[in-house]
């Protein structure tokens, strides 16, 4: 088992996705870095360009994901945090002790920001090695504040090229997130599998969050945010789709005209929203294409309202006719108009500064406990630069500091991350080493290709940046060896070696402090799986007690599909994890398919019970059956929090559907979801104990 997970691991380094090139984003992110060379290289200041360049290369990563407000933000939290690192490490730099308590305090705040974001996790690694890299050369009090403001000035000029590149480009962030989200739920109607699945929740979760921290004006918020909340619906009408098509293909139920309508509204949903997801942008006039989509919506609602008003209707062509509607109301709202009055939604109060450092701060002060992954990761991460600065400030070897470099780099906050991106660092820093070294042997005296390398170098480091760790690591390497070229005259046979040795101590550095004390994601399967059962049963309380529409029932929604997609996440990560795991690994992950199967269903019990149907948990068998199946799904949350219970047999004495019950039904497929609820918890709770059972003995 350890052996074929930790193969599976590795297999990870050569993952990619394609959806993560930033090819053309990058261009004024390494043109930010060779502007200031330039500038040095003519005025005869070329250290002062440096620097300003190493600014401009560490704060650009702000600059990869998010809106502009968020970006903005992020860019000037590094501008500050970078200037003040480099002012510090500068003036501490003679000092041996001094520059290690600041090089552990900088890798225990790298750590901890683990808590707030992945791109925060990144960016405190970074400013680190950029502590490390200038306190290698000490200064005054003088240089190291001139050494600080050349630092803030790469990191401002990077800013205004963002501004700049954001207000030439016809696209933005949120309305990609959007579009991104249309074509998610467009796959999924084709595939129809828990991956695609997941793919449209995160998605949903991403574009919604791009939508609450945007400066977009408010008329083009407002149709974002109506063409969101439509995906949702759209989303809940084809998995009940979805379950429709699959409960006849099991049960070779219905009459082949539903099955032929189920198949047909799908494809006709994944072409309309897939053509919606390319249609997207402002101001985008409408074409032949829209005026057809339309003509076509128009004649097939024709036809569902026929039979629905006819009596000849089945609950196949119910739920496909609210699916047209719906799609119909999205291809309106793509015409280059201001939304009707009928559409407008509430203008979401954009976030305060205020409002986001007090949010930070609560979530730093949450995790200040060693049951929080990030505290105790920041620890590590700690005690790991602590030994690793120690060795390099005394021994008296060059290119010391790419060993602390190198352990702040490969440690992460789970072992599955640590040891793939130890071996996709090492690989990488080779290639980068060797390539760029060679290159800086090339004569350039009037340092013209060391400027053209650093571009295409710059250039390719972005836009790789999260489609591959090698690959960027290559990439990374290469241009810190580009940059360093422009003091450096040691023999690069020997800054190679070194540089290698170094690199590969750092890896086993980081490896081993992982490994004497590790954090395994086994450790949070129990609560992330508790905190998605408590989600999804507050998810069904908000579903029987209101109208599904309701602001409630809307929340409770989000706040399931973001549980999901954290346990999904801790879940692949236990899956990787090499150690000998106490939890059944066929019981947790049974019980997380449970579920997705749970959420979907009640995606379809959502859709069902509209406006004329949200009185019917008020008839008393049917109150009694929810009551019973939210009190056996506190049971089974509290059973898998306390990982050895297990649900009573007679859990389930009162939670079987009756005749009364089907009768009083105003849908027979409604009937379906209940029983299909109630087959779902008997699955789950055959999953329990989710704790391997000679562990318990």
């Amino acid at each position: 088992m350890w052996r074929k997970r930790t193969f599976r691991s590795l297999d990870d380094i050569t993952k990619h996705d394609r959806t993560q090139l930033r090819i053309v984003p990058a261009f004024h992110n390494a043109i930010a870095i060779a502007l200031p060379l330039v500038a040095g290289v003519l005025t005869g200041h070329v250290l002062v360009g440096v620097g300003i360049a190493i600014g401009a290369l560490i704060a650009a990563f702000g600059t990869v994901n998010g809106t502009l407000r968020t970006r903005m933000r992020t860019m000037i939290f590094i501008i500050v945090w970078l200037t003040l690192a480099t002012f510090v490490g500068a003036l501490a730099g003679g000092i041996t002790w001094l520059t290690v308590l600041f090089i552990v305090a900088s890798g225990f705040a790298a750590g901890m920001v683990t808590a707030v974001s992945g791109a925060a996790a990144q960016i405190g690694v970074l400013t680190t090695n950029a502590l490390i890299i200038i306190s290698h050369v000490p200064q005054g009090p003088l240089h190291a504040l001139e050494h600080a403001l050349f630092v803030m000035a790469g990191g401002l000029l990077q800013l205004l090229l963002m501004f700049c590149s954001d207000w030439l480009n016809k696209s933005d962030a949120e309305t990609e997130a959007v579009m991104a989200s249309y074509a998610a739920i467009a796959s999924y109607a084709v595939q129809r599998t828990r991956k695609a699945d997941l793919h449209v929740a995160s998605s949903l979760m991403e574009a919604d969050n791009f939508l609450n921290d945007s400066y977009m004006r408010k008329h083009r918020w407002q149709k974002l945010r109506i063409l969101m909340n439509l995906a949702e619906l759209v989303r809940i009408d084809i998995v009940t789709l979805t379950g429709m098509t699959k409960l006849q293909q099991n049960q070779q139920t219905g009459h082949r005209d539903d099955m032929a309508s189920l198949n047909d509204a799908l494809s006709k949903a994944a072409h309309i929203l897939s053509w919606a997801s390319t249609h997207m942008q402002a101001g985008k006039p409408a074409d032949s294409e829209q005026e057809m989509i339309t003509a076509d919506l128009r004649s097939a609602l024709a036809t569902t309202s026929a039979q629905l008003t006819s009596g000849a209707s089945s609950d196949a062509h119910l739920c496909i006719h609210q699916l047209y509607s719906k799609l119909a109301q999205v291809v309106d709202l793509l015409r280059p108009i201001t939304p009707d009055d009928a559409y407008v939604v509430a203008y979401a109060p954009r976030r305060s500064p205020f409002a986001e450092l007090k949010r930070l701060r609560t979530t730093l002060r949450a995790n200040f406990t060693f049951q929080s992954t990030s505290f105790r990761h920041a620890i590590r991460l700690a005690a790991a630069l602590l030994i690793a600065a120690v060795i390099y400030r005394t021994l008296p070897y060059p290119y010391g500091y790419w060993l602390p470099l190198t352990t702040g780099i490969i440690l992460k906050v789970d072992f599955f991350s640590t040891l793939s991106r130890g071996i996709a660092r090492v690989l990488g820093t080779v290639g980068g080493l060797i390539v760029a070294t060679l290159l800086t042997m090339i004569p350039d005296v009037n340092h013209l290709l060391a400027i053209l390398l650093i571009i295409l170098f710059g250039w390719a480091m972005y836009t790789v940046t999260n489609y591959n760790f090698a690959l960027f690591s290559f990439f990374m390497t290469a241009e810190i060896v580009m940059l360093l070229s422009f003091f450096d005259i040691t023999p690069p046979a020997v800054a190679i070696t070194a540089r290698l040795i170094y690199t590969i101590c750092g890896s086993m550095l980081a490896m081993l402090a992982y490994v004497v004390w590790p954090t395994w994601q086994r450790q949070n399967v129990p609560s992330v799986l508790a905190d998605l059962i408590g989600a999804e049963r507050q998810y069904f309380h908000a579903i029987i007690s209101q109208t599904a529409q309701s602001t409630q029932t809307q929340l409770r929604r989000k706040q399931a599909r973001l549980a999901r997609t954290n346990a999904a996440r801790v879940i692949d990560g236990f899956m990787h994890e090499p150690a000998a795991q106490t939890l059944d690994a066929h019981a947790v992950s049974g019980l997380l398919t449970a579920l997705h199967r749970f959420s979907d269903t009640l995606l379809s019990l959502e859709s069902g019970l509209n406006a004329e149907h949200e009185q019917i948990f008020q008839h008393k068998a049917l109150a009694h059956w929810a009551s019973q199946l939210e009190a056996v799904l506190a049971q089974v949350e509290h059973c898998v929090r306390e990982t050895y219970a297990a649900v009573p047999r007679d859990a389930f004495a009162h939670t079987d559907i009756n005749p009364e019950m089907v009768s009083f039904l105003p849908a027979g497929y409604l009937a379906v979801a209940l029983m299909r609820l109630e087959e779902t918890m008997g699955t789950m709770t055959r999953m329990l104990p989710i704790i391997r059972v000679e562990d318990t003995r």
